[in-house]
């Protein structure tokens, strides 16, 4: 793929459950196969990232490593706010769709952790 390139692509949202409350699950497009120029984004790298089936198997690998909530925001947040933002939902799961990365988000409100066990939880 030719840098700049586009491509059409694929539908924006697919409704997977909806409480009618709180929210509900949807799956979304998050990348599909590109030339990125570096120094268009917001760290102003030099050369391209070429986002391809290799880097969508890398994030498909890693994804399950995370540890706790994965937020999910509207467009484009900077890392130094993202702790004074409230996420719009929560990724639950990404997956392959043809060449396209998606990912399924839960719009609801964050998630349980589990607690770490203490001595008074064994009394």
């Amino acid at each position: 793929m030719t840098e700049g390139a586009f491509r059409k692509p694929p539908a924006p949202l697919r409704v997977v459950s909806d409480d009618g409350v709180r929210g509900g699950v949807v799956e979304i497009p998050i990348a599909v196969p590109s030339l990125v120029n570096l120094a268009v984004t917001s760290g102003k790298g030099n050369g391209t990232l070429d986002v391809n089936a290799e880097t969508f198997r890398q994030i498909l690998g890693n994804f399950p490593k995370r540890q706790g909530p994965v937020p999910a925001y509207f467009g484009h947040v900077p890392k130094d706010q993202r702790s004074a933002t409230p996420a719009a939902g929560f990724v639950q799961g990404v997956f392959l769709e043809g060449d396209a990365l998606w990912a399924r988000v839960d719009l609801g409100p964050a998630p349980e952790r589990p607690r770490a066990s203490t001595t008074s939880d064994a009394a």
